[in-house]
């Protein structure tokens, strides 16, 4: 911005150029980048729970849960972490594509 307020990449007419528009799609592409890794962390962090939910949801119907190899359950908290991001940072995303 400079002095003034004005944008630079704004014309009299509020028509931006393409490296403006350029510019304000990279700014809103990391901006759900960095919602998304923030909630991605912080699903990780309650991914056990999550899990052992699901778990005991399948149990309460007579399904028996074997894993095959010893990082399986790891890999379904990290799945689960990346899962509860994206839901939670869908609704920024649409803003963010609506508003670009």
């Amino acid at each position: 911005m400079r002095a003034g307020g004005k944008n630079k990449d704004k014309n009299p007419d509020g028509e931006m150029t393409l490296s403006g528009h350029l510019r304000e799609m990279r700014n809103r592409i990391l901006i759900c980048l960095i919602v998304l890794v923030v909630a991605m962390l912080i699903a990780l962090s309650y991914s056990s729970q999550i899990v052992e939910l699901l778990l005991s949801m399948g149990r309460q119907y007579g399904y028996q849960f074997i894993y095959i190899s010893p990082q399986e359950l790891l890999i379904q908290y990290f799945s689960m972490s990346i899962i509860v991001g994206i839901c939670v940072t869908l609704p920024l995303i649409f803003y963010e594509v609506y508003a670009f």
